[in-house]
């Protein structure tokens, strides 16, 4: 059976530089951050938009440039979907939102998760 698509709101963004069209989404993400050593630091934030390359995220607190990190991406599916992808950390910006980070996926297949 096929999940049913919440009502959703995207919009198209400019390529600009970018090889990847980009859409531009405010979905519920979370960031898990691999720290020092055996640290994990987990943050919430915002989606802003995404591309089959990369994605931008309003954070609560800024991530340091080039961690490597997985974005979790919560779906707009009637059952709850997360989709994660990996990536490095490639800006970070201060925006009137709030810290933000740049992540350019380290491959382009997610993984979906149904908790």
């Amino acid at each position: 059976m096929f999940a049913r698509l919440v009502a959703v709101n995207v919009q198209l963004r400019q390529k600009g530089r970018r090889g990847a069209q980009r859409y531009a989404l405010t979905w519920e993400a979370r960031l898990t951050v691999n720290a020092p050593a055996t640290e994990v630091a987990e943050l919430s934030g915002t989606l802003r938009d995404l591309s089959a390359t990369g994605a931008f995220v309003y954070l609560s607190q800024s991530v340091q440039l080039g961690r490597t990190v997985m974005l979790s991406v919560r779906l707009p599916l009637e059952k709850e979907t997360w989709m994660n992808l990996t990536g490095t950390v490639i800006r970070v910006a201060t925006q009137t939102k709030g810290p933000g980070v740049a992540i350019r996926f380290n491959r382009t297949r997610p993984e979906f998760i149904n908790p």
